[in-house]
């Protein structure tokens, strides 16, 4: 997830996404004791998430699975 790239003192919230469900579970796992990360299984363009609700955003590996880039 990039985490190693940032200040840890800095983060106060992560949130992972993917849409493969697998990946889900194994990205749980890794994260289940740490209250700063959590993983949603959904698709990109349908998102709980509104507008602005984000500082950063990073994606890791996302465009290629994009089918609607704009």
């Amino acid at each position: 997830m990039n985490r190693l790239n940032y200040q840890d003192n800095k983060i106060t919230k992560i949130i992972g996404l993917d849409w493969v469900k697998s990946s889900i579970q194994k990205a749980n796992q890794k994260v289940i004791n740490n209250q700063k990360m959590s993983v949603l299984n959904c698709d990109i363009h349908k998102t709980p998430f509104s507008d602005n609700s984000f500082d950063t955003v990073v994606d890791t590996f996302g465009l290629e699975c994009c089918y609607d880039v704009d």
